[in-house]
């Protein structure tokens, strides 16, 4: 049999954009990335165990902490998707489990673990934008303006400031205040353009409420034991300072009545109250919508936060609670709403037997009225806008300028922001607000999945309880609301992005 000699005609040589090269590419590279990760990780580990020891050996707080941190990213970053999800996960349990009075003590207030989580996500953010492969990278997102519209107003009061002397502690405090919001953004923008799926958004939002109930833990922990068993006290992280919390404008340990309100991981009891009320419709959604988990996996943060919250004894806590009832029983089927209905009850009667007369403190604070020094200081705060507003109404007199220690503490957050930032400042603070709870309606209304119109609902909830409780205490002063209600945001803004496509075919079939 002759044998063919003739040269084989060859096809033309693949392109490096071909799929099946950049497939077997990818294979190579994946195999060579295990090849080197699998001697290298057990090794990684003994030497951060080894470098643990000797940290701890000659003492150096920051060395402990570096390597603590280095060992915990590696087992996070090891065991989940290097995501966006992943790296809000590592700052939600910053911003829960740490109290944030504990902080690096250079950046003074600005140095909470959380803040600066918060602005390593801005910067992950700015850079995957620059590059182009952040998932939310192209589109239109309502979020997206709304936080830039905010920011140019921030901007704006804070070059402002500078256009009068200032002293040193209003100059720094500025900046401060600015490095703190710049780590809010970098919460919602993260979420917003970062989080690549609607399970990894779920699986976020579900650490969230794991989060408040961790928190609302700690709470019942400090009100059973009068403060006896702190864990915001007792867990001090090494390499942080504590701060004290100079914006409350008292003492750490509140009563009302007979009873101590409790922070939890917070820095003040309001601003504990407020942050639970807002995760806890969440948190209900969850309870509902996770039917392949356990009763007890779904409803323990339901009934953590629940019962926790009225034990701050707080107006503002209560109101907050009221209007996320108000927003989100109407959107429940008639079943679910009886079921909550009913474990209401139970609830205020477990309460009733296990802290006698706490209901009745309740009632005595809500009927005393303008008798309460709290609510009269709060009406006493308008003459501000005569003091301060008159003088620089549009802009404002710098944001981040109004110094508690050096003039008042205001507990009204839209009189802290038309003082600091003028009209302006206010306008865009109210834009970003009602984009938030409109854009979480348009998902509302135009989605076809159940569970994602119940989820849209449940974050509309968590930021009407802020605008709500913005006109009770300066809640933006405080890291923790902050940082909620910006993820929160996040969230719609992600649901909005995720949920385009839904969008744009109900569109080309109506």
């Amino acid at each position: 049999m002759a044998t063919d000699l003739r040269p084989r005609e060859r096809g033309p040589a693949p392109s490096p954009a071909d799929p099946g090269v950049a497939t077997g590419g990818l294979r190579r590279r994946r195999g060579l990335l295990q090849s080197l990760e699998e001697p290298l990780h057990p090794w990684a580990w003994v030497c951060g165990l080894t470098a643990l020891g000797l940290a701890l050996t000659i003492g150096a707080p920051l060395l402990v902490a570096f390597c603590l941190g280095a060992i915990f990213l590696a087992a996070v970053f090891y065991l989940s998707p290097g995501d966006a999800t992943t790296v809000l996960s590592l700052a939600l349990g910053a911003l829960f489990i740490i109290p944030q009075r504990y902080v690096f003590e250079p950046l003074g207030a600005a140095g909470t673990p959380a803040i600066m989580l918060g602005v390593g996500a801005f910067v992950w953010w700015l850079v995957s934008r620059m590059n182009g492969s952040s998932p939310g990278a192209n589109g239109y997102n309502p979020i997206r303006i709304a936080v830039a519209i905010l920011f140019a107003g921030v901007l704006v009061a804070y070059v402002a400031a500078f256009f009068r002397p200032l002293m040193t502690i209003e100059s720094s405090n500025a900046d401060r205040t600015l490095i703190i919001w710049i780590g809010f953004a970098g919460y919602l923008l993260l979420c917003a353009d970062g989080v690549p799926t609607r399970e990894r958004l779920d699986v976020l939002l579900r650490r969230l409420t794991w989060g408040g109930s961790y928190m609302a833990f700690v709470a019942l922990l400090q009100f059973f034991t009068h403060l006896r068993i702190d864990l915001a006290q007792l867990l001090k992280p090494p390499g942080l300072d504590y701060n004290a919390p100079t914006s409350l404008g008292s003492e750490l340990t509140q009563y009302r009545g007979s009873f101590i309100r409790v922070a939890g991981t917070a820095q003040h009891p309001i601003e504990f109250a407020v942050v639970v009320a807002a995760i806890l419709p969440i948190a209900i959604h969850y309870a509902f919508a996770d039917t392949h988990r356990g009763v007890i996996a779904r409803w323990t943060p339901v009934a953590l936060m629940g019962f926790a919250m009225p034990l701050a004894l707080s107006r503002s806590g209560f109101l907050a609670l009221f209007l996320a009832g108000i927003c989100i029983l109407p959107a429940l089927p008639a079943t679910r709403r009886f079921q909550l209905a009913a474990l209401g009850v139970v609830g205020m009667a477990a309460m009733t037997a296990v802290v006698p007369g706490l209901l009745g403190t309740i009632k005595a604070f809500f009927l005393e009225g303008s008798k309460d020094p709290s609510i009269s200081a709060r009406t006493q705060d308008y003459q501000y806008l005569n003091t301060f507003f008159s003088q620089r109404p549009w802009t404002g007199r710098g944001f981040g300028t109004f110094v508690p220690t050096v003039y008042d503490f205001l507990d009204n957050q839209y009189l802290l922001t038309l003082i600091e930032a003028g009209l302006i400042g206010v306008s865009c603070l109210l834009l970003f607000l009602i984009s938030g709870m409109v854009t979480a309606q348009v998902v509302r209304k135009y989605s076809t999945d159940q569970s994602t119109r119940n989820l849209a609902q449940a974050l509309f909830a968590g930021i009407v309880v802020n605008v709500a409780t913005f006109a009770t205490y300066d809640a933006l002063v405080f890291p923790t609301t902050g940082m909620v209600l910006f993820l929160i945001t996040g969230a719609i803004g992600a649901l909005w992005r995720l949920t385009r496509p839904e969008r744009l075919e109900l569109a080309r079939v109506r």
